[in-house]
């Protein structure tokens, strides 16, 4: 039955013409990247979570630096403050840091390429205007969405990326629930933290900050940066579609037509293909 039902929906499908986006190349890439990067952090964290246990074993800590070099230079420094109280470790811990060290080496490079292509984007330049907003998650967005004008209304892209409430109905009833956390789950944990380095970090103040806040003491922080993340993907499409930069004034830019914001090249090299 679902084997017939899917044979008919690709039947009806070339007499309705509707298709399905295929990324550019260059996002797809962009996503690799920061996949990688992403289990490189993982990979470094783990590491670094064992050596701790291992210091803390002994009666002693390690302070936890993502510069390079930092790692050796730390256990280096720990180990001979345990030797002059009398305590030794006698497991060899060089191929643990020589791990953190490569691991960190490799993150710290692949951050400078992703700042260099970020600054090479204007869309993702622009985007960094955002207070909280950096380079990841700039190119998390840019590559997640592709292209802007797929999208009929810029609020669009909060139920894409899974930021928006479930509704329940019933009959009568009808009630709304979590977040639906459809669409790319490392886009919208991006956009959260965003969000959070907004209204906990930044200090400078603009409407979307004043906004955050003042829903935070209804409704509790951990809702009211799911509601700013959803805003934030909601301006950096109106912001991707018209050229602007982030107004902390909220001022709404006048909607451009792609050609007048220069996303030619987007929407050319997106492929679209019939079901």
């Amino acid at each position: 039955m679902d084997a017939k039902g899917l044979a008919e929906l690709g039947r009806l499908a070339q007499s309705f013409g509707p298709h399905v986006f295929i990324k550019p190349v260059e996002h797809q890439d962009i996503r690799i990247m920061i996949n990688i990067r992403r289990t490189l952090l993982k990979h470094r964290a783990r590491t670094d979570a064992l050596l701790q246990s291992i210091f803390r074993l002994h009666g002693g800590s390690i302070k936890l630096l993502n510069g390079r070099g930092s790692l050796a230079a730390e256990v280096a420094n720990q180990l001979w403050l345990l030797s002059t109280n009398g305590v030794t470790i006698r497991v060899d811990l060089d191929p643990l840091v020589r791990m953190g060290e490569d691991l960190r080496s490799h993150i710290w490079d692949m951050d400078r390429k992703m700042r260099t292509m970020a600054a090479s984007i204007p869309v993702c330049a622009r985007f960094q205007t955002i207070p909280g907003v950096g380079t990841i998650t700039a190119l998390s967005f840019y590559s997640a969405v592709g292209d802007p004008y797929r999208f009929r209304s810029n609020r669009d892209v909060g139920p894409y990326l899974g930021l928006t409430p479930n509704l329940y109905q019933s009959g009568a009833t009808a009630r709304r629930g979590r977040i639906s956390r459809y669409g790319n789950k490392l886009t919208r944990s991006h956009l959260i933290t965003a969000a959070t380095v907004l209204l906990r970090t930044i200090k400078t103040e603009n409407s979307l900050r004043t906004w955050g806040l003042r829903l935070a003491t209804k409704i509790g922080f951990l809702k009211a940066r799911v509601a700013v993340a959803r805003k934030l993907a909601v301006i950096m499409m109106a912001m991707w579609k018209t050229g602007a930069s982030f107004d902390p004034d909220k001022s709404k830019p006048r909607f451009l037509q792609p050609e007048e914001a220069g996303l030619d090249r987007v929407r050319i090299s997106g492929t679209k293909i019939p079901l």
